[in-house]
């Protein structure tokens, strides 16, 4: 089963905290992060990532991510919800799903 946790993730961005001891620990399957704009979403999908320098540490089933990235790679996929962004099908739903089609066929 694989499984991410944050353990006191903290970012600071011009010596001001985005995000502050965050604790977070998702499992298998579809996870979604909301929140008002500028709650900082981004900002922590950045560090899981590994786009973002963050304090803290973020495990991919107990491997950390800032000695290991490669494991972020083949298990984390992240589709921005955004108006600009390339949307196939009619929802969120129907795109999630035709990438899993897609990656499906491609092996």
């Amino acid at each position: 089963m694989t499984n991410l946790s944050l353990f006191n993730v903290s970012l600071k961005i011009n010596n001001n905290y985005v995000l502050k001891n965050i604790c977070i620990n998702f499992e298998k399957g579809l996870n979604l992060i909301a929140g008002e704009n500028g709650s900082g979403k981004t900002m922590l999908l950045k560090c899981i990532l590994g786009i973002n320098e963050y304090d803290g540490y973020i495990t991919i089933n107990d491997s950390d991510i800032k000695k290991n990235k490669k494991i972020i790679f083949k298990t984390v996929g992240y589709c921005p919800v955004e108006p600009r962004s390339a949307i196939l099908g009619e929802n969120l739903e129907e795109d999630m799903l035709f990438s899993k089609k897609n990656k499906d066929t491609q092996k």
